[in-house]
C-alpha cells in the first residue's frame, strides 16, 4: 500500500483509510544480511497507510490502457496548459531546501515511488507523458521510498536495474507484474526470476543486487526521503525546494501542472 504520515494540522490531508497496525518494529537492515541496522530506523519509517482517494477501485486496470494511449499520443498528460493554473496551496516547501543532482541551468524533478503502491501505478502514465513532452531544461529521476524493511527488496531491484542500464524496461514491467498479474516480487529469489524473464541473467542480477553500490544507493534513498519530508508515495520533489502529490494538488493530472509551473518558475529565476 501507500506510505503516508497524515498531519491534519497542515495542508496535507489525512488518509482515506485507517493505517494498518504495523505491530512491533524491528531494527531496519539493508540486505544482504549481516550488515549493521540503519540508525534511527524507528523515527525514519512511519507505518504505511492506504490512499485510494485519487481513483475508485473499478478503474484499477485503467493505467495499462492510459499507458498505451501515451505511447500513441506522447503529449497527452501535459496537453492542458499550465500557464494559467494556480499552484498556490497545491505544494509544500521542502525545509531546508535540498541540493540537486543535475547540471546548472536545469530543473530537477524527483519521482518518489514504491513498486507495491497502487497510486504509483496509476501515476505512472502521467509521469511517462511528462517525460515525453517535458521542456529541455527538465531533468526527471526516480527514487524508491523505503518506509518498511519489507520495501527494501523493491528498492534494491530498482537500483539494480538502474546500474545495469535496464531501468526503462524493468520499471514499467515490474509495476505491471505486481498490479496486473498479481506477483508480489517481494523476495530476492522472486526478483531474480523476474529479472531473468526480462533478459538479465541470475549471475548479473546477483552481482549487482548484493553489491555495495546498491546498498549505498538504498541508504541514500532512506536519508533523502527524510530530508525531503516524504510522507506518502507517490510524491514529487521539484528542484529540491517543493513537494507535491495527488492529494495536495487535487489529482495526478494536477500534479503534472504543478511540476511544470514550479519548474518554469525555477528556470526563470
Amino acid at each position: 500500500m501507500i506510505a503516508r504520515r497524515g498531519d491534519p494540522g497542515k495542508n496535507e490531508p489525512s488518509p482515506s483509510e485507517p493505517p494498518t497496525s504495523p505491530g512491533p518494529r524491528r531494527p531496519l537492515r539493508i540486505l544482504p544480511p549481516g550488515k549493521p541496522p540503519l540508525a534511527n530506523a524507528k523515527r525514519t519509517f512511519p507505518p504505511p497507510q492506504a490512499d485510494w482517494s485519487d481513483m475508485p477501485m473499478r478503474y484499477a486496470f485503467l493505467p495499462p490502457l492510459f499507458f498505451a494511449l501515451l505511447i500513441a499520443f506522447p503529449g497527452l498528460a501535459i496537453a492542458d496548459s499550465h500557464s494559467d493554473f494556480d499552484v498556490e496551496g497545491k505544494y509544500s516547501l521542502v525545509q531546508p531546501a535540498q541540493p540537486t543532482e543535475t547540471e546548472p541551468g536545469t530543473v530537477e524533478v524527483v519521482d518518489v515511488f514504491w513498486f507495491g503502491c497502487p497510486a504509483c501505478f496509476r501515476f505512472l502514465p502521467h509521469m511517462e507523458g511528462l517525460k515525453e513532452g517535458a521542456p529541455d531544461y527538465l531533468r526527471i529521476r526516480r527514487m524508491p521510498a523505503v518506509f518498511r524493511e519489507s520495501w527494501i527488496p523493491h528498492a534494491r531491484a530498482y537500483y539494480t536495474a538502474h546500474l545495469l542500464g535496464v531501468e526503462d524496461r524493468i520499471y514499467p514491467a515490474m509495476f505491471e507484474a505486481i498490479h496486473v498479474r498479481g506477483r508480489a516480487l517481494s523476495t530476492r529469489d522472486a526478483l531474480a526470476a523476474f529479472f531473468e524473464e526480462q533478459g538479465v541473467s541470475a549471475e548479473e542480477f546477483g552481482d549487482v543486487y548484493d553489491s555495495f553500490a546498491v546498498e549505498s544507493l538504498v541508504r541514500k534513498s532512506v536519508a533523502m526521503q527524510r530530508n525531503y519530508g516524504v510522507r506518502a508515495t507517490p510524491t514529487v520533489i521539484v528542484n529540491g525546494k517543493y513537494r507535491t502529490s495527488g492529494n495536495i494538488a487535487g489529482g495526478h493530472g494536477n500534479v503534472i501542472k504543478v511540476i511544470l509551473a514550479l519548474a518554469e518558475r525555477e528556470h526563470a529565476s
